[in-house]
């Protein structure tokens, strides 16, 4: 009877979010070359577990086959099938590995094997500022002389890895009028945000006692390390 054998490509790595392709050549070894070929092959994928972290996965329903069976594969033929994985979003980084299962008949007699498919995923920093953005403006209102004027946004790790120490670039704002009176403004500590949390910042501004009145500000960037994830623009 039939031997049916696969030689995987695996998929290139990439990050949460994308959709990665490799595959799988099937091929009827047939010891005994005779006119009897493989029929009704059908393919089952399983989840893809992390080998670090084994209690994370890539489900199976994020695996697409193309073809999805095949209806007849004779002695020596070879036929390739694609495999799509859809890498959801926030997926921790790490290699996963999973299967897929090959059935068949030849004359009324199971055959099977099977595919090991490994995708690796990899570590990704994202960050998103909800609502405001460098058109919309986070706006906080004060008069001169005011202290501890707050305003308040959100941000949302959108990446797979824990993002810590963030910090408020504010190089780019204007903060001061033409006497050189000052805005000061802080920001509060973000902490840990885990992938897919949201955290909200609270934005701290004193108004110097003789400041003009006039619109201040700019562009405000959220930077892990000297890396910028995001930025927002913020009025005073």
């Amino acid at each position: 009877f039939a031997t049916l054998t696969t030689v995987v490509t695996n998929p290139a790595a990439d990050a949460p979010g994308k959709t990665v392709t490799g595959n799988f050549v099937l091929t009827d070894s047939d010891p005994t070359a005779n006119t009897d070929a493989v029929t009704g092959i059908n393919f089952v994928a399983s989840n893809l577990v992390g080998i670090t972290d084994t209690t994370k996965n890539i489900p199976s329903s994020a695996i697409t086959l193309d073809p999805v069976s095949i209806s007849t594969l004779a002695d020596g033929a070879s036929q390739t099938v694609t495999v799509n994985v859809a890498i959801p979003a926030n997926q921790p980084a790490q290699n996963y590995r999973g299967t897929v299962t090959v059935t068949g008949t030849e004359t009324g007699t199971a055959i099977t094997t099977s595919a090991t498919v490994d995708v690796v995923v990899n570590s990704y920093l994202a960050l998103g500022v909800l609502i405001y953005d460098n058109t919309t403006s986070l706006e906080v209102v004060g008069e001169e002389g005011e202290t501890g004027i707050t305003g308040t946004f959100q941000i949302k790790n959108t990446g797979n890895t824990i993002l810590s120490g963030l910090s408020f670039d504010t190089t780019a704002l204007d903060l001061k009028d033409s006497d050189d009176n000052a805005i000061t403004i802080s920001f509060s500590d973000a902490g840990n945000v885990n992938p897919g949390e949201t955290k909200t910042v609270t934005v701290t501004a004193n108004y110097g006692g003789s400041i003009n009145l006039d619109t201040y500000g700019g562009v405000v960037n959220v930077k892990s390390g000297v890396t910028t994830l995001d930025s927002f623009k913020l009025d005073l």
